[in-house]
């Protein structure tokens, strides 16, 4: 799978997006502090463009993402490697909050 590795249980999130009509409900794990792997059989295309909804503590936070590469296993897309655009303090707060319990 490359270089990217899914990170341990439990140093996840909860995301939803749109992929059309269809509302996707899957974990991203952070990979570095702009970046998340989006474990999911539906993927756009690279360079796509999308807003990811993620909810944590029963908060509900907006952010816009770019799939910057497609991770594939047995020639079939099951992940997103995705950079956050323009991301907000209070996801900046939660993905710091991940990486230091990763670290710990």
């Amino acid at each position: 799978m490359d270089k990217y590795v899914l990170s341990k249980k439990g140093l996840s999130i909860n995301v939803k997006y749109f992929y059309g009509d269809n509302i996707c409900s899957s974990r991203a794990n952070v990979n570095a502090g702009n970046k998340l792997i989006i474990r999911t059989e539906m993927c756009f295309p690279v360079f796509s463009r999308f807003d990811l909804y993620v909810i944590h503590n029963n908060k509900l936070m907006q952010i816009t993402v770019q799939v910057e590469k497609l991770l594939k296993e047995n020639n079939k897309c099951d992940s997103m490697v995705v950079n956050v655009l323009h991301p907000q303090e209070n996801f900046m707060n939660l993905v710091n909050n991940i990486i230091a319990e990763r670290d710990a």
